[in-house]
């Protein structure tokens, strides 16, 4: 073996002559305080150009290397002499460390060196040839050689063609793939070829759940089967799809303790023995289960390498999975919290996602809407109590919590524990009577508005009650902050002391989020509102929340900016085959935006470059479905309809429901926009099928995979549903023979979130119903539209009843964005006879 070397070396070794005279200048302009540099090395791996980017005192410094280009290590000067890392540089080190940033910490003289991180060099990128990997899924490809039954799609090849080049050079490539082009193969093939060429991971994020498990267990296998090297996958969900064994063993402690131990505890306890994944879709739990909650994986609950299980903890696993993957498939959600973490440096030490320079966004349609949530802070009187919960718990006259088990350590003075138990009653007492006051705000008929719309006198009682909140958690977060002030050293590693900093931190933040709805018009850029959780029967419950007036600038800072290539896909991108819709929404630029800023630039405007440019080139596709629409899909609408805002619409649609499925035989999927709609329709038709032998299912009835099971194996069933199931119900053949749209899918005009971004285009001189409603409508519109054929033999019928598509200037929008299929138009009679005549017939 041969000399260890240290990590302190000497500075000739790290920079060139001129960089290191430059650093010492710099150290000296600032009478040997802290000065913050990037630098970037020469092909001996040497220093040979700075940049000084902040300047600090004699114990800290700014760090902002985001965004630098030109940055391969990151260089500090410790006044002090002593080179080893403090926690904070080791922080920023971890987050430089996960780009391939080196760094380095000097003595004031630029003499030292302390290596902390070891930069990475650009490594050379393989690219891949297009024409190759579209081969694979041509006509005679290795695809069609594991898949006997695989017929080509042009499309299909198309796509994995652009998708192989844009991977390559880098960019973002904007891909609407109809229904049926097989856009995952499309994808996951020139994705997987260029990780295992060059040795990197390409993350795949879908909108839902259902179909990151596709992808992972259906798509990846066969994909992963036509290369000679191994490659591995891994799926990785949001920490609360996770069981925290920690937290499972106090509960089932806590339940002994007052003799009332859960058989569903002990059940989960069995399966995780026996090698259970962790994952709670592998276990047989309903969604809304309230035992989950007790015993889910939760960022704030995490002790994280102090916890006595981590070295077995499920989270922990899955990310070491994510770690050592080729391919990572996630949805949105973690995506876009994985990149807020990392922003926010939350992520460092516990980082959701490892390095990856290449996403693909699937279902991007919804990735504002994923956006619009994850962006978005919210408090109640559940979560509130939930946090105090974790303080003191009482039952049967005995306490359990952070607060009794800290009694159990010596040296701790019991009357800040007292004074700590004592604050959180009031707290909790303060959050009950928020929520009423804030539930007597409400009129019968609403169910959330806008903050700023209160009236005088709610708005006086609101403020009241928010003011009393905000005054308890504030004295809470004091309290505990006694408490931590008076431990003693060397209890910090304590479980308990561990909980107790990190619940006082969650306190922290939901007391600083309080008062920010005391004034709304403060923060022109949040949405401030309210609306009322009635899950539970015995209590109703408000949430307030504060939303982004826009994500488009955070999507373009925070995700588009971040990567070097990024694939989005869906099948509902366009409208009229325009793509700048889609693009505004998201801070994608469009043509128009670009040469606007080339104009400004031509005109002398200045300001540098905005944070989060997109820089990268983009380029638009579309990949047409191979489906037969015009031979095997019908287009009818009904144009007798009373308008859908007439007091008459509701009458009319339980009778031309009725009709429409008698002539189908039912074999339908009936879409709604209002659940009252959907209820009343389904009471007066459910009857009529039963009296046909055909199976009425609403939703609700049961959980949704219970229900889209049932209607796909009945094929004379009948599925009633609103906007969830305008998305993501794949039932081929038969047994989905009709879709009827009860009315053009407009979001509520009321919706808190939805006035506010049209009031918001309206005050600058825009048209939101133009602008946002119709498009938002459009897109939907689609979705729905999509369900209907999902095999190349598939025939069926879409009704719209809603008589604005033929009757609005706007109408021919919606008919104009679908693929072109056979229309007809008419009354109610004319339609019923058509659509007999039609699922009758062969084509």
């Amino acid at each position: 073996m041969g000399k260890k070397q240290t990590a302190i070396v000497d500075a000739v070794q790290r920079f060139t002559a001129q960089a290191q005279q430059e650093l010492k200048n710099a150290i000296s302009d600032m009478e040997g305080r802290e000065v913050f540099a990037i630098g970037a090395l020469d092909s001996r791996g040497l220093i040979k150009k700075l940049e000084i980017l902040a300047r600090g005192s004699e114990g800290a410094v700014p760090a902002p290397f985001r965004d630098r280009d030109s940055a391969q290590v990151l260089i500090h000067n410790h006044p002090s002499g002593e080179l080893f890392p403090s926690d904070a540089d080791v922080l920023v080190a971890a987050e430089a460390a996960a780009d391939g940033l080196g760094s380095y910490i000097v003595d004031n003289a630029v003499a030292k060196v302390l290596v902390v991180a070891e930069p990475v060099r650009a490594k050379l990128i393989r690219p891949l040839n297009p024409d190759e990997i579209a081969a694979v899924l041509d006509d005679g490809g290795k695809l069609s050689l594991k898949m006997p039954e695989f017929e080509p799609r042009t499309s299909q090849v198309d796509m994995a063609r652009d998708v192989a080049a844009l991977i390559s050079d880098g960019g973002i490539l904007i891909a609407e793939a109809g229904t049926g082009v097989g856009k995952s193969f499309a994808y996951l093939i020139p994705s997987l070829a260029w990780a295992i060429g060059n040795n990197e991971r390409v993350v795949v994020s879908t909108a839902t759940i259902n179909l990151q498990q596709q992808i992972f267990k259906k798509d990846f296998p066969v994909v992963s089967s036509l290369f000679k090297k191994p490659a591995k996958a891994a799926m990785v969900k949001g920490r609360g799809n996770y069981l925290c064994k920690r937290r499972l063993y106090e509960a089932i402690e806590e339940d002994a303790l007052f003799s009332d131990t859960s058989i569903k505890l002990r059940q989960i306890l069995e399966w995780d023995n026996n090698g259970g994944s962790g994952d709670k879709s592998d276990l047989s739990l309903p969604d809304d289960d309230p035992i989950w909650n007790r015993v889910c994986s939760e960022s704030d609950y995490c002790l994280s390498s102090r916890c006595p299980y981590h070295e077995k903890c499920h989270v922990v696993r899955v990310r070491l999975e994510a770690a050592s993957a080729q391919l990572i498939i996630v949805n949105h959600h973690v995506l876009l919290a994985d990149l807020e973490a990392k922003r926010t440096r939350e992520g460092v030490l516990n980082t959701i996602l490892p390095s990856y320079k290449a996403l693909v966004l699937d279902e991007a349609h919804a990735i504002e809407s994923s956006a619009t949530s994850l962006f978005s802070e919210s408090f109640s009187k559940r979560s509130i109590q939930r946090l105090l919960g974790r303080l003191v718990r009482k039952k049967k006259r005995i306490q359990t919590g952070i607060l009794p088990s800290l009694r159990r350590l010596p040296d701790i003075p019991k009357a800040l524990l007292d004074a700590a138990s004592k604050q959180a009653d009031a707290a909790a007492a303060a959050a009950d009577a928020f929520n009423a006051s804030a539930l007597a705000s409400y009129s019968e008929k609403e169910s959330s508005l806008l903050i700023k719309n209160l009236e005088s006198f709610s708005r006086s009682a609101f403020l009241s009650a928010l003011q009393s909140l905000e005054r308890d958690l504030a004295m809470l977060v004091t309290r505990l902050g006694e408490i931590l002030e008076a431990m003693p050293p060397e209890f910090d590693d304590e479980e308990s002391v561990v909980e107790l900093k990190l619940t006082s931190r969650s306190i922290e933040e939901a007391a600083a989020l309080v008062p920010r709805f005391k004034n709304p018009d403060a923060e022109p850029q949040t949405i401030f509102w309210m609306q009322i959780d009635r899950k539970n029967p015995r209590e109703a419950v408000v949430i307030c929340t504060a939303t982004p007036l826009e994500v488009a600038p955070l999507l373009a800072e925070r995700l588009f900016s971040k990567v070097r290539t990024c694939i989005c896909t869906s099948a509902t991108l366009t409208i009229n085959n325009s793509f700048d819709w889609w693009r505004n929404r998201v801070g994608l630029p469009t043509k128009k935006d670009s040469e606007t800023s080339k104009a400004m630039s031509t005109m002398g405007a200045t300001g540098g470059t905005t944070e989060g440019a997109i820089d990268a080139p983009i380029r638009n596709r579309q990949y047409p479905s191979p489906f037969p629409y015009r031979r095997n899909a019908l287009l009818a609408i009904d144009t007798s309809a009373p308008p859908p805002d007439g007091t008459q619409f509701q009458a009319y649609l339980n009778t031309a429901v009725a009709r429409l499925l008698h002539a189908s035989r039912g074999r339908a999927l009936v879409l709604f926009t209002s659940h009252r709609a959907l209820r009343d329709t389904y009471d007066y038709v459910a009857p009529l099928l039963e009296k046909e032998g055909i199976l009425a299912l609403r939703q609700g009835q049961k959980d949704r995979y219970s229900l889209l099971h049932t209607f796909i194996n009945d094929i004379s069933s009948v599925l009633f549903a609103t906007e969830s199931f305008w998305e993501g119900v794949d039932a081929p053949g038969e047994t989905l023979s009709l879709v009827i749209i009860t009315k053009l899918p407009f979001r509520v005009p009321t919706d808190p979130i939805q006035a506010s971004r049209a009031a918001a285009i309206d005050a600058r001189g825009g048209n939101s119903f133009a602008e946002m409603s119709i498009p938002e409508a459009v897109i939907l519109f689609k979705q729905g539209f999509g369900r209907l054929i999902r095999h190349s033999n598939d025939r069926g019928v879409v009704a719209v009843l809603d008589v604005r598509i033929a009757k609005k200037a706007y109408g021919n929008l919606f008919i104009s964005s679908l693929p072109e299929c056979k229309l007809e138009t008419g009354p109610l009679d004319q339609l019923c006879t058509s659509v007999a005549k039609f699922l009758d017939s062969e084509g």
